[in-house]
């Protein structure tokens, strides 16, 4: 077989394997929620005793029982950020609102959090999410808008608006839209 052949080959069996990986379901996935459960709780115990190291392994544990285990991701996202590992904790609040029935919340919190430990970048694609699941979210377009401002100005005029029009008397909104009007006011 040719190389141009060969690699056509290993194209069509890529693509097959995508295609039957985005047709899995969690319902596939081996799944104890009832240890997941127990898991958690231990976790909660821990966290609440002081433990944080034993919280985070109980809570990891709960995730092997059952990876769709939204309260596991989120208090694992919360575990994470208090001890500094960012990343990892903004991948878990992602995974947190994909297996939530109300993402919003979720993705508007780890938004939040991920800001004012200064990871913007990471802020940002949560805060987009979380108005992507609900337009509604004042705070989170607010939010959107002020680190969205040194990058972006036309899109950060775009987010204050949107929170204004979702809440018409929002003084955060107002102030990053007057923020943005003396900025280009000629001297």
């Amino acid at each position: 077989m040719g190389r141009g052949r060969l690699k056509a080959f290993g194209q069509r069996v890529f693509e097959r394997l995508a295609q039957r990986a985005a047709r899995m379901s969690l319902v596939e996935i081996p799944r104890d929620r009832d240890a997941a459960q127990a898991c958690l709780r231990d976790a909660i115990a821990a966290y609440e005793l002081g433990d944080r190291i034993r919280a985070e392994a109980q809570v990891r544990m709960a995730l092997e029982h059952d990876l769709g285990e939204s309260d596991a991701h989120l208090f694992l996202a919360r575990l994470l950020s208090a001890r500094g590992a960012l990343d990892e904790s903004g991948r878990c609040f992602a995974l947190a609102a994909c297996y939530a029935r109300a993402p919003a919340p979720i993705l508007g919190e780890g938004g939040r959090l991920l800001a004012a430990k200064g990871q913007e970048d990471a802020a940002l694609t949560l805060l987009r999410q979380c108005l992507e699941a609900d337009p509604h979210d004042a705070e989170a377009a607010c939010l959107a808008g002020e680190l969205e401002l040194p990058r972006d100005v036309a899109r950060a005029a775009a987010m204050f608006r949107h929170a204004l029009s979702v809440r018409s008397d929002y003084p955060r909104a107002e102030a990053g839209l007057a923020k943005i009007q003396s900025c280009s006011r000629p001297e």
